[in-house]
């Protein structure tokens, strides 16, 4: 049995950290999470909260402006030295999102095991400033391996550094969900789906992202199609907008106020749903649009793939894998993305003929059968 530590947060890398844990476990896999949100060590395996770092915990009442660095400074010595009391307590260990605190703790990091993985989720690389990226060095050198969801954001790396070469692997999260979505499909039929959801039955089911978060750009899709549809098309339009994490009530809010203004009918979902919920809406949906201003390797949209909904992406997105699985989509400039939706909605049983073997391509690329061979490899 191989000992792993595994640095990240459960709930912000949710639910890629449950699956990937819950796959290793079955390969004899004994895994510790230490969760800088939560500021504990917890053994995955039972469940149990091993250690809570109480100074950390302490100190968070004195995270006012006024007293951050001191703040950080105490934080970061508590790190340093909960993580030396783990010295070669570990096989591996892996650190999902490269966040730039961990740069100051990073030859603490590396003591921890004799393999130490460094795996990018994405906006850890592609938002962060030059002054960071040049910084993330010091985790980056001490790394054995370093992960990317897809062979683009590995490419945008290695361009930035040009050095690394003999540590970058290609090792994405297979896909939960695919397996949920079969059952659900077998279980009950997509009028029943909608009716679980409280979802129109009558109208065509458009949804936009799959976060809260502002970069998702919902707010901008709204004025758009609100903008640019006549109220015919509106009539026949229902509008999904999944914000279940890294949301704010005032977002929310600005969205729900634009939508009504400009006679559009939605529902935002701002609670989390369950897997087979999640499932449900893919299922549901006819249209995915994602529009963002960044991503990685999205299982939101790959699971609107699989669930044959047709999708439409920016071009600017790192989805050029799409096109070299076979898979079809849409990946337009901004420009051609209205036009192109409102072909899709006049045309769409036509459209949808064309997603015949999307589902196929997606299983046989994503399910964790497949996925967790490539951690292996790379752990």
């Amino acid at each position: 049995m191989r000992k792993l530590l595994f640095i990240t947060s459960i709930k912000g890398m949710w639910p890629f950290v449950e699956n990937l844990c819950n796959n290793l476990i079955e390969k004899d896999y004994l895994i510790d999470v230490l969760d800088h949100e939560q500021n504990c060590l917890i053994q995955y395996n039972s469940g149990e909260k091993l250690k809570k770092i109480k100074f950390v915990e302490f100190f968070k009442k004195f995270a006012h402006w006024k007293f951050y660095y001191l703040w950080k400074s105490f934080t970061l010595k508590k790190y340093k030295s909960f993580l030396l009391k783990l010295t070669d307590n570990y096989d591996i260990t892996l650190v999902l999102y490269h966040d730039s605190k961990f740069n100051k703790i990073a030859k603490e990091i590396e003591k921890t095991s004799k393999k130490l993985v460094l795996a990018y989720a994405g906006s850890d690389f592609f938002n962060a400033t030059d002054k960071i990226k040049n910084d993330n060095i010091k985790l980056i050198n001490l790394s054995d391996n370093i992960v990317f969801g897809n062979p683009y954001m590995a490419k945008r790396f290695l361009d930035y550094y040009n050095d690394f070469h003999q540590k970058v692997f290609i090792a994405s999260m297979g896909l939960h969900n695919l397996d949920l979505i079969k059952k659900i499909k077998e279980k009950e039929n997509i009028e029943q789906s909608k009716e679980i959801l409280d979802i129109p039955k009558d109208k065509i089911i458009i949804s936009i992202g799959y976060t809260g978060d502002k970069r998702h750009r919902q707010l901008d899709f709204v004025e758009m199609i609100g903008n640019n549809f006549s109220e015919q098309i509106k009539e026949k339009i229902f509008l999904l907008i999944p914000m279940t994490y890294i949301n704010t009530k005032e977002y929310i809010n600005e969205i729900e106020n634009i939508a009504n203004q400009l006679n559009i009918s939605h529902k935002i979902f701002d609670k989390i749903l369950t897997d087979s919920d999640i499932c449900r809406l893919r299922i549901c949906t006819d249209v995915a649009v994602h529009i963002a201003t960044m991503d990685q390797s999205s299982a939101s949209m790959l699971e609107h793939i699989f669930a044959e909904n047709v999708v439409i992406a920016g071009k600017w997105l790192p989805y050029q894998f799409w096109d070299d699985m076979g898979l079809v989509t849409y990946r337009l400039e901004e420009n051609k993305i209205i036009e192109k939706l409102l072909f899709v909605l006049e045309n769409l049983k036509q459209e949808k003929l064309k997603l015949k073997d999307n589902s196929r391509i997606i299983y046989e690329n994503y399910s964790w059968e497949k996925k967790i061979q490539n951690w292996l490899e790379v752990l």
